[in-house]
C-alpha cells in the first residue's frame, strides 16, 4: 500500500463509518537485531531494539547442534579435565577412604582439663572436663579452652553416659578467634566439648 484513501468501513452493528486509512511500512530493524518489549527493572515503557549475537548486552544464538556457547569459557570448556579438580574425579572426594586425619596432639590445662587437635580434614578440638578433679564436685564457674582455631568455632557440649555414647547438654559457651570459655554453676558429670 502506498498511498492514504478514504473507505467506508461497515461494523457488525450494521453501521457504517467513512474513515481514513492511512498507509503504513513495516519497521526495518538493524541487522542481527530482535525488538524486545519494556524492561521490567528499567521501566522504560519503550520497545527496545537488541542485537543478537557474541558482543556485551548481546542476545546469544545456540549453535548448530542448538547449544548456548560461552565464548569466555572456551578454554574451561575443551579443557580435557574441566569436570576434575586437581586432576581428580569427585567420586574421590566423596569416598571416606581419601579423608585423612592429620596428626593428633593431646594438651593438658588446668583443673584436669585435657584436650585433643585433629584435623578431619577440617580442624577439630576436643576438651575433656573432669568434674572430680578437684574432689567429689566442681563447684568453679568455668574452664578454659586454648583453641588457636583463627575463627569463631560452632561449639558442642556433651555429658558423656558411657562406652562412648554422648548426650549433648547447654553450657554458657563464649568464644573468640583464641580461646573458648565454657560456664556453669555446679556440676556433677564429665563434660566433652566439641570445637569445629
Amino acid at each position: 500500500m502506498e498511498d492514504d484513501f478514504y473507505a467506508t468501513l461497515k461494523l457488525k452493528s450494521g453501521e457504517e463509518v467513512f474513515a481514513l486509512v492511512v498507509a503504513s511500512e513495516e519497521e526495518v530493524l538493524p541487522p542481527n537485531s530482535v525488538k524486545i518489549g519494556p524492561s521490567s527493572y528499567y521501566h522504560s515503557g519503550n520497545n527496545t531494539t537488541k542485537k543478537v549475537g557474541t558482543g556485551p548486552e548481546d542476545i546469544p544464538q545456540r549453535d548448530s547442534s542448538g547449544n548456548l556457547k560461552a565464548e569466555t569459557a572456551d578454554q574451561a570448556t575443551n579443557a580435557t579435565n574441566a569436570d576434575k579438580l586437581d586432576n581428580q574425579d569427585g567420586t574421590y572426594y566423596t569416598n571416606t577412604d581419601n579423608q585423612t586425619s592429620g596428626t593428633t596432639t593431646t594438651t593438658n590445662g588446668l583443673n584436669g582439663l585435657t584436650f585433643t587437635t585433629q584435623t578431619k580434614p577440617f580442624k577439630e578440638v576436643i576438651a575433656n572436663f573432669p568434674y572430680q578433679y578437684n574432689g567429689t564436685g566442681y563447684g568453679g564457674t568455668s574452664f578454659v579452652i586454648d583453641h588457636n582455631l583463627g575463627y569463631i568455632p560452632t561449639v558442642k557440649c556433651y555429658k558423656p553416659q558411657s562406652n562412648d555414647v554422648f548426650e549433648e547438654i547447654e553450657l554458657d559457651v563464649e568464644s573468640t578467634t583464641i580461646v573458648t570459655t565454657v560456664r556453669f554453676n555446679y556440676i556433677n558429670h564429665d563434660v566433652r566439648v566439641v570445637l569445629r
